[in-house]
């Protein structure tokens, strides 16, 4: 962060510990269009957080310029990144997103954002079609307990902490106001993906 800028108490954490198996290599890194993948949704919306965080399993899947937290656990599930992301985290409110989500519209993040600020929920999370999107989500530092005792029980799930959280649900129709297609939700998984999303 510049030293003259104020600082937001915001961090964006990106989760790109996964293993790209129906990929078949490490989609952060993924060049499409000549530009990583990661970057597609990094550099939209950068700017309104003092930080970067980029979680991964080894330190050779660290990506630059981000800062690279190790995710030590041995199991690949997204609530392990989720919680070294926020430990790490010097702020009290993060933007937790995959690293496969070329397409997340600015304004959405920039509503979950302030509706974050303005409920102090631990969790902001969007509910599309019935289901929680948990990777494209404000939590707040406070989540932290919360998701060490889910840990503690053998759970993997990523929401399966938010019983024991103060959450704010948010509605699609709120949702559409910025995204009327739920792009900011696709994910890149395979070759299919890449052709199906970026024909041009």
């Amino acid at each position: 962060m510049l030293e003259n800028q104020k600082s937001k108490n915001r961090s964006l954490i990106i989760l790109a510990g996964g293993q790209s198996r129906r990929m078949g290599e490490p989609k952060p890194i993924l060049l499409v269009n000549q530009k990583r993948l990661i970057d597609y949704s990094v550099e939209r919306i950068k700017d309104l957080f003092d930080e970067v965080l980029v979680v991964v399993k080894e330190r050779e899947q660290c990506i630059e310029p981000f800062t690279c937290i190790l995710d030590n656990s041995r199991v690949y599930a997204p609530i392990f990144g989720l919680y070294a992301g926020l430990k790490a985290s010097k702020s009290f409110i993060n933007l937790v997103i995959a690293c496969d989500m070329p397409f997340i519209k600015r304004g959405l993040v920039e509503f979950l954002l302030a509706k974050a600020e303005e409920c102090m929920a631990d969790v902001t999370v969007p509910l599309v079609k019935g289901y929680f999107e948990p990777l494209l989500a404000v939590y707040s530092k406070s989540c932290i307990y919360a998701i060490e005792k889910e840990i503690k029980k053998g759970s993997l799930k990523i929401t399966g902490f938010y019983s024991g959280v103060n959450l704010e649900v948010v509605p699609e129709e709120k949702i559409r106001i910025f995204d009327p297609e739920f792009q900011s939700f696709v994910n890149i998984n395979t070759r299919e993906d890449l052709r199906a999303f970026f024909r041009d």
